[in-house]
């Protein structure tokens, strides 16, 4: 309450939505994670690893991301591309932030799922010792850094939606104290000697 009677009252304004840099993070974060898709996951070493690549790629299959989660990850990254031109565009505040998250945190969870559980090649094929090694391919880190950058953006942005910012405005309700109750009493007391003295002058008048 501030002096004199007045309210004064605080008030929280959300921040402005997050500005165009967001909409040119998840652009360039999600291009990342689809050129990351479409780079080999795995990759292949040894005097086999010719012959063995050939074989995988006539029977239907590859060692890019496209023929394992990359097929996935790859529509991921599309779609956090299209949330990014629609924020620069000003639209969708609210689902670019949480479907960049999204998509961030999926894109992770299968790259992590494809470190874990891919194919062993490398098992299936070798035949002694040193013939066939088998690693990840540059395409999965490049994809994992994609990610990455998507959920780093959009926890940024999160946070820029999160702040307020206080501004202190005051109200004009005076408050009933005890000045305007002692001004109300005054003025009654002065009005007491005016009815008395007309009262007399009318008794003067009809005797």
């Amino acid at each position: 309450m501030g002096q004199g009677g007045a309210v004064t009252a605080t008030e929280y304004r959300p921040a402005a939505p997050p500005g165009p840099w967001f909409g040119w993070a998840l652009v360039a974060a999600g291009a990342v994670v689809a050129v990351g898709s479409a780079l080999p996951w795995i990759s292949l070493g040894g005097d086999q690893a010719s012959a063995v690549r050939m074989f995988i790629e006539s029977q239907g299959g590859g060692l890019g991301g496209l023929d394992h989660e990359g097929a996935v990850t790859v529509v991921l990254g599309a779609l956090a591309v299209g949330l990014g031109v629609a924020r620069l565009l000003g639209r969708a505040p609210r689902l670019a932030v949480w479907g960049g998250a999204a998509c961030g945190a999926a894109t992770g969870a299968l790259v992590v799922l494809a470190v874990a559980s891919g194919p062993d090649v490398a098992g299936s094929f070798g035949d002694g010792a040193g013939a066939l090694s088998q690693g990840q391919g540059p395409g999965i880190w490049v994809t994992a850094a994609g990610a990455a950058g998507l959920v780093a953006a959009s926890a940024a942005a999160l946070v820029a939606r999160a702040r307020r910012q206080p501004s202190a405005g005051s109200s004009s309700a005076p408050s009933a104290g005890p000045s305007s109750s002692s001004s109300s009493t005054s003025s009654t007391d002065s009005m007491i000697p005016v009815i008395a003295s007309t009262t007399e002058a009318k008794r003067a008048t009809t005797t």
